[in-house]
């Protein structure tokens, strides 16, 4: 997709999609609030460059002759992602006022592996035969979406904080965001047979 306002658009409709990343994101301000959450941005843009660059200059060709890279990146994001569900469906009592558990580490290696780089890299950027300016022009586009999106989950958390109460605590939207995970992970490991 060599179009900018294309491009724009279509990183724009996949980042906001809920997802394991966003998930995080809307975890850590619901749990800390937004202003002790906006240091897990740049841990969540470097996660989506070094996983994109990486898709594109290696896997993209690799996978053009084997269904087995495919296959073991899809699995290595599964097992990562039933582990971080682990960890959060028991990082946080009730008493505890934040979690400590979902920081930059989390937010990088989460996205590092969330499979939206893979439709990135596949659909979304332009192709390594691009011309470099045009392939430098999306990632620097691909920056700005991605730190617009982060806020707005980051946003979204924190409103959660805001009006916490009987039925949506930080406590019990951990929890929640433990279960999401679980699930993404599990619809990738169905999709492991495809």
């Amino acid at each position: 997709m060599t179009d900018p306002v294309n491009f724009a658009l279509a990183v724009l409709l996949v980042l906001a999609t809920p997802g394991p990343t966003n998930t995080l994101l809307a975890t850590a301000a619901a749990t800390r609030g937004l202003r002790n959450c906006f240091f897990l941005m740049p841990a969540e843009i470097a996660g989506y460059m070094i996983s994109i660059g990486t898709l594109l200059t290696v896997v993209r060709p690799l996978a053009q002759t084997s269904s087995l890279a495919g296959m073991s990146l899809r699995a290595a994001c599964a097992c990562y992602l039933l582990y971080l569900a682990w960890t959060l469906w028991g990082g946080m009592t009730a008493r505890q006022q934040s979690s400590e558990r979902v920081g930059p580490r989390h937010v990088f290696v989460t996205t590092l592996l969330n499979p939206k780089g893979i439709v990135f890299a596949f659909l979304i950027f332009p192709g390594p035969s691009s011309p470099q300016w045009v392939q430098l022009r999306a990632f620097g586009l691909f920056i700005g979406v991605c730190a617009v999106v982060c806020a707005g989950w980051l946003t979204l958390g924190a409103t959660i904080r805001r009006r916490a109460g009987f039925f949506v605590t930080p406590y019990g939207f951990q929890r929640g965001a433990a279960v999401v995970l679980a699930i993404f992970a599990v619809v990738m490991v169905g999709s492991l047979s495809r």
